[in-house]
């Protein structure tokens, strides 16, 4: 751990272009998938053994004031005004860690489930485009087979990066996709081995291209990786699929996507990500950049 923190140590002296040791993407109990025990004290307490200088809360909302498209219990009860509970929480002492609030919306049938009102005053917006475990929510139950949802993805993250955000940019709060190309609940190694076989390095470049122009972040949703970043699966998908958003300009954060405490110590795997994917200080967006 000592070599691992050093790391950190020495990229912090590189200047004022360097990027903080950071997550983004930590739910506390205020989302209803996470754990009881998943509140602010523990993670700074665990914030701070890791060495990090900034962690953002991200819990999950659907705006009342947007229709959700079509019922869906889940996202009723996770109202802006329950995530917003989250300020209270934190304390004044927060250890010398810079601690940001933002949220996790959905992008679901074309349908941003957030207000730009609700949106300023939040430091970001982690949207994801591959909840396709949401089935006739976010992705036709119909929708199955590898080049299926490969197609489906591909189309929501277009739809997500030029027009599903544009009010949210437009009031000034960076918004950034939250696990690319993540398709949960379909995520073995056969089956997306399968999926990525259908997103070309064109098709990648193409769409990253779309991110960049419009200045939405990507994140390295350190989750993905289950433990073991240098595994061969990921080179041919996700670290493949950075090296194309880096190529066409795209800023990236880090997110850990913890549901509990303990789950934060899965940024101890960002050196080794963010090696292998090639990127660098400058690579990151602002927000996380001495």
């Amino acid at each position: 751990q000592a070599d691992f923190l050093l790391y950190w140590k020495e990229t912090a002296r590189k200047g004022d272009t360097a990027m903080k040791r950071h997550d983004l993407h930590l739910h506390t109990a205020l989302s209803l998938c996470a754990r009881e025990t998943a509140a602010v004290p523990g993670y700074l307490e665990q914030a701070r053994k890791l060495g990090m200088d900034t962690i953002g809360f991200s819990n999950h909302v659907w705006d009342s004031r947007v229709t959700l498209p079509g019922p869906n219990p889940w996202y009723e009860a996770q109202s802006v005004e329950r995530a917003m509970e989250i300020r209270k929480t934190v304390p004044t002492d927060t250890g010398g860690i810079r601690v940001l609030i933002g949220v996790e919306t959905e992008f679901a049938q074309g349908v941003l489930g957030l207000s730009e009102e609700a949106a300023v005053g939040l430091d970001y917006v982690l949207i994801p485009h591959s909840h396709i475990h949401m089935t006739d929510f976010v992705c036709p139950h119909e929708v199955s087979e590898p080049a299926e949802i490969a197609r489906h993805m591909a189309g929501t993250f277009r739809d997500l990066v030029t027009r599903g955000t544009a009010a949210i940019r437009d009031s000034g709060t960076p918004v950034i996709v939250a696990h690319p190309f993540c398709p949960v609940a379909r995520d073995g190694a056969g089956q997306l081995t399968a999926i990525f076989a259908h997103l070309s390095d064109g098709l990648f470049e193409d769409l990253f291209g779309r991110a960049a122009e419009q200045d939405v972040g990507i994140e390295i949703n350190l989750n993905v990786f289950h433990g073991n970043p240098g595994a061969s699966l990921y080179e041919d998908t996700y670290y493949r699929m950075f090296a194309a958003a880096k190529r066409m300009g795209c800023r990236f954060s880090i997110g850990s996507d913890s549901h509990a405490v303990e789950e934060l110590d899965r940024i101890r795997q960002d050196e080794e990500v963010i090696r292998r994917s090639g990127l660098e200080d400058g690579d990151f967006i602002d927000l996380v950049r001495l």
